[in-house]
């Protein structure tokens, strides 16, 4: 769905748009364990669901870049 009514292809093979898709969605991942976790080790007064909201939203903005800029923006 991302490549046809998100972003559009990218003129990248379908197999070249997935192995950046997953590496994006896996760094997404990652990135967002590690703000949760330092969030949490940094302020442990720090409700886990305000750690949990600040995470996903900044893996929401990585993630949104990742795959317009990386993954599906046209070849040029």
């Amino acid at each position: 769905l991302n490549r046809t009514l998100t972003f559009g292809p990218s003129g990248r093979s379908l197999v070249q748009e997935a192995a950046r898709y997953g590496g994006v969605g896996i760094s997404g991942s990652v990135l967002n364990y590690a703000i949760y976790a330092t969030a949490i080790f940094t302020f442990p007064q720090m409700n886990v669901f305000i750690a949990l909201v600040l995470a996903s939203g900044a893996v929401m903005a990585f993630s949104w870049m990742g795959y317009s800029k990386f993954v599906f923006h046209q070849n040029s």
